[in-house]
């Protein structure tokens, strides 16, 4: 009689643990408690993390592969192979048969500066990749 309460709290601890391993064993993605996008959303909020921009290949596909050009007064000027040009626009398209390299030793101040205005913001649109004519 003395061996009947331990044996029979040693069966039920076994039974118990053999019940426990089997019923994790079974557990499929149904039984989880919460996923990964779940504990992220519930988290994001208490932990900051500062997410980086990144470019998709499309874009830097665009950017490596395209030309911004910039209108004013019926000119259009853009940059390519780090040499600044100037053509005509003819019905809202620059006409790159009649492109030239700017000269900017002959400019007046004026001009210069209308140059240097148009040179930043193409160079501030190829850097931020602000919204300019594609060609």
């Amino acid at each position: 009689m003395e061996y009947a309460v331990p044996l029979a709290l040693a069966f039920f601890a076994a039974f118990a643990i053999i019940f426990i391993v089997n019923k994790i064993g079974k557990l499929s993605l149904d039984d989880v408690l919460f996923s990964q996008s779940e504990l992220h959303n519930l988290l994001k909020h208490f932990i900051v993390v500062e997410e980086k921009k990144q470019d998709s290949q499309l874009q830097r596909y665009l950017n490596k592969n395209s030309i911004k050009v910039m209108t004013v007064d019926d000119k259009a000027y853009w940059i390519a192979n780090n040499i600044f040009y100037t053509a005509d626009v003819i019905n809202d398209m620059p006409d790159f048969s009649s492109a030239t390299q700017i000269d900017t030793i002959n400019m007046s101040q004026k001009e210069l500066d209308k140059i240097m205005f148009i040179l930043d913001n193409l160079r501030r649109g190829i850097e931020d990749d602000s919204d300019s004519t594609r060609d």
